[in-house]
């Protein structure tokens, strides 16, 4: 796991009111944990749904869902090839094998498929970003 990854997850558990974020890929595993929160920081303030205490909690989309990850080094594409339509959208229903995107090597296309059975959740890279092997492509929430 690269140091941008790292450095990527742990800016979406502080965007979060998580106070730990755990990513498995094949053998490694990396687990980051929220300090306490510092005198001058009010905490993550979580209302329970009817106590009229403000907006009910946004929920993670992430937490639970497999990272799509980057297999090759190369350009993502959304779609099929460069400005094409992308091939899933968040909030998709996808099954496993299904293609989710393309990226781009050598000017050869190599499809990112699905892992699991499931409902896209996120796009975490732009459609003809440069990516790296294991670098996260999009969050899809396990059935």
């Amino acid at each position: 796991m690269n140091r941008e990854r790292i450095l990527k997850l742990n800016e979406m558990l502080k965007a979060s009111c998580a106070g730990e974020l755990e990513v498995r890929e094949g053998d490694t595993r990396i687990r980051i944990r929220r300090m306490p929160p510092a005198p001058s920081e009010p905490p993550c303030s979580v209302g329970s749904a009817g106590d009229g205490a403000g907006p009910p909690a946004e929920v993670d989309p992430l937490v639970d869902a497999t990272i799509v990850t980057a297999h090759i080094v190369g350009l993502f594409h959304r779609g099929t090839a460069p400005g094409g339509a992308p091939l899933v959208e968040p909030g998709d229903v996808v099954s496993e094998g299904q293609c989710l995107g393309t990226i781009e090597a050598l000017r050869n296309f190599t499809e990112v498929s699905c892992p699991v059975d499931g409902t896209v959740v996120g796009v975490l890279v732009e459609d003809g970003a440069p990516v790296q092997f294991g670098d996260p492509l999009l969050a899809v929430r396990p059935k």
